[in-house]
């Protein structure tokens, strides 16, 4: 009888910052949180509809690939917004369980934050299991203005933002999926002020040193950080 194969231990390498908390969720966990890639409306003066990755931001998953091929998870949570979907299937191997979660979402205000109905995400990224979040069109559209009569859906007026409580809120939830999911090493794949607001809730550090960001509480674009458990 042929011997089992040793699986290589997981490791965390020197770039990706360690950070504890004695939250409930993460017991017997590693939780490792990452920000999308640049998305082209960290660039642009515009905030166009569900906007993609731009060609910098895809050189960042690249580059970053061998950093989530060291630490290795078991399933990866994601927002379903087009640019954190490119940057989940681009920084994680084939044979990892790729999840979209609603919850993981960016703060709804702008309309670069609503995302593509489900029908159109699924052809876009056959890979990752959709069966989390609701089908057919953005729950949130009704949130703003109709678009102009040329379809355009670039800077569409938000009439009715996402208030902290209800973002703090979908953080609640993002740990309660944690906490009952069944794998011990989990990747969650969100933006910016989600997951500031995500830290403050478990009362971590969000500020980065020496960060490029000009919102420097941010994660920066593609930065992975650790969150391991530890006892009060």
């Amino acid at each position: 009888m042929a011997c089992p194969a040793k699986v290589a231990p997981t490791m965390r390498p020197p770039n990706v910052e360690l950070v504890q908390s004695s939250h409930a969720a993460f017991r017997q966990k590693t939780v490792y949180i990452v920000r999308h890639a640049q998305g082209q409306h960290n660039v642009s003066p515009q905030f166009e509809f569900d906007p993609p990755l731009t060609e910098c931001g895809l050189k960042q998953v690249q580059r970053k690939r061998a950093v989530t091929e060291m630490i290795g998870v078991d399933v990866v949570l994601v927002s379903p917004l087009r640019r954190t979907l490119q940057t989940a299937c681009g920084l994680f191997p084939e044979h990892v369980h790729v999840v979209a979660l609603e919850d993981l979402r960016e703060r709804v205000e702008e309309s670069c934050n609503l995302r593509e109905d489900t029908a159109t995400l699924r052809s876009w990224f056959p890979r990752v299991d959709m069966n989390l979040i609701e089908a057919g069109p953005d729950k949130f559209l009704s949130r703003f203005d109709a678009p102009s009569l040329s379809g355009d859906r670039t800077d569409v007026n938000c009439r009715d933002e996402e208030t902290d409580g209800e973002v703090i809120a979908r953080c609640q939830k993002v740990l309660a999926s944690v906490a009952a999911r069944p794998e011990a090493r989990i990747a969650l794949v969100s933006h910016g002020i989600f997951l500031t607001q995500f830290l403050e809730l478990i009362h971590l550090p969000t500020h980065v040193p020496n960060s490029r960001d000009p919102y420097e509480d941010f994660l920066e674009n593609c930065e992975v950080r650790e969150i391991a458990y530890v006892e009060e």
